[in-house]
């Protein structure tokens, strides 16, 4: 027993001296733990051998109690770090996850680009393989032009060498009738002569009171062009009267706009519009079109109906109503589908019609690289100064905003204002604004 005791002594001193040289390491505290753990009568023991102070081993055992709790500290910190660590993983995985999603997005957007540059890429050959057709068979018609010149020249030849026949052999006899022809050629003369000032007042007279709806339909355009305005509105009426459907449509636009005697008078306009409509006149289509996107002339405000007629007059080739048709494409109106391609097309078909609108809404799309079109700020320019040049106040502010900024043009301030200006003085506010900007620069 006594050898136990002086065993066990051994052991409690030299952890009490590892405690006592590595104090602060976490071997010596679990241990002293494990130690106490197994032997808890240990305690005692020490009371009685080595003379030991029990105020001395309670301070040790304080000493390693307050390690042990520094130990737990530092535990509970490194736990805390081990959290944040995993957090900032998973945060990290949700980022991952997005980047991946993100990259997936982009390279399904490359592939749709990448499909339309190929669609565009085959209708541009289709057109170029459509151009060389119509290329050759022009030129297959110019070649059969050439052959059936050739062969009218050919005959023309043998016509005169005829005739110069036909004349040698009638020489000889051309004395004896020139005495008994004179007489008959004055009466010729004067019967002529009389028929052709008969005529002529004839025609004067059907010149200045015309009863054919044709006749009065041109000869109110006439008045009109030299704003004469009574007398084209007189026979523009005496036209519409007869069903010319040109004439109505014409009456209708004078009425629209109180133009000479007339008053302003918009529900006329429209009934005017729509008997003209009605026979298949694409500018009545238009116009009636447009006071139904209005809500004008005691119509409704019925934007289908619009788009009807826009249609209607746009499939026979009038420009403005393939431009509106085309907005109410870009804008998704008229229970037509948003569909700018479509919108591009229209604006197209109208723009070299030499329609400002259509012009300025395509150098619009060109600019931002919408409808299937490529970004292209030079032919954007381009449109934006044949629509300008026309006088269409939005192009000039849109030419003006590509000067001052260098887009598709040289950068040219001076430019800018000029065109800033020329839209301002339309009374369009927004060249206003950017004017005195520049202009207080």
């Amino acid at each position: 027993m006594g050898a136990i005791i002086e065993f066990m002594g051994a052991v409690i001193e030299f952890i009490i001296d590892s405690i006592r040289e590595f104090g602060k390491e976490i071997t010596a505290g679990i241990l002293l733990t494990i130690t106490l753990w197994a032997f808890p009568g240990l305690k005692k023991i020490f009371r009685r051998g080595e003379g030991q102070n029990d105020e001395d081993r309670a301070a040790e055992l304080q000493k390693q109690l307050e390690i042990l709790q520094r130990e737990e500290k530092q535990l509970a910190q490194l736990k805390e770090v081990l959290q944040r660590h995993e957090e900032a993983l998973k945060q990290t995985k949700i980022l991952t996850a997005e980047e991946m999603e993100r990259r997936a997005d982009l390279q399904k957007q490359l592939e749709a680009q990448r499909k339309e540059e190929e669609r565009v890429k085959a209708e541009i050959q289709s057109k170029r393989m459509e151009q060389e057709r119509v290329r050759a068979e022009i030129q297959s018609k110019q070649e059969e032009l050439k052959k059936a010149e050739a062969a009218k020249a050919e005959e023309s030849e043998r016509r005169e060498k005829m005739q110069r026949q036909l004349e040698a052999q009638r020489q000889p006899q051309k004395g004896k009738r020139e005495k008994s022809n004179e007489w008959a050629r004055k009466v010729f003369v004067y019967v002529v002569a009389v028929s052709i000032v008969l005529v002529g007042v004839g025609a004067l007279w059907q010149e200045t009171h015309p009863t054919d709806s044709g006749a009065q339909y041109d000869l109110g355009k006439k008045y009109y062009d030299a704003k004469n305005y009574e007398q084209a509105a007189y026979w523009y009426r005496k036209a519409a009267e007869q069903g010319n459907a040109w004439a109505q449509n014409n009456l209708g636009i004078m009425y629209y706009k109180g133009e000479g005697e007339l008053p302003q008078d918009k529900t006329e306009a429209a009934r005017l519009y729509r008997l003209s409509a009605e026979q298949g006149n694409a500018p009545a289509q238009f116009n009636l079109g447009f006071m139904y996107s209005k809500g004008e002339g005691g119509l409704p405000q019925d934007k289908k109906e619009a788009a009807r007629l826009y249609r209607l007059s746009a499939e026979q080739g009038y420009a403005p109503a393939q431009n509106n048709l085309g907005v109410m494409y870009s804008k998704g109106e008229g229970g037509l589908p948003q569909d700018k391609k479509e919108a591009a097309r229209l604006y197209r078909l109208s723009a070299e019609q030499g329609n400002a609108w259509a012009q300025n809404n395509l150098g619009r799309m060109y600019k931002y690289g919408e409808g299937g079109l490529p970004q292209d700020k030079t032919e954007a320019a381009r449109l934006y100064r044949l629509s300008a040049e026309q006088g269409d106040a939005w192009a000039q502010f849109n030419l003006g905003g590509m000067y001052e900024y260098g887009e598709g043009v040289p950068k040219d301030l001076n430019e800018a204002r000029k065109w800033y200006q020329l839209s301002a003085n339309q009374g369009f506010d927004l060249a206003k604004s950017d004017l005195e900007r520049l202009n207080n620069h």
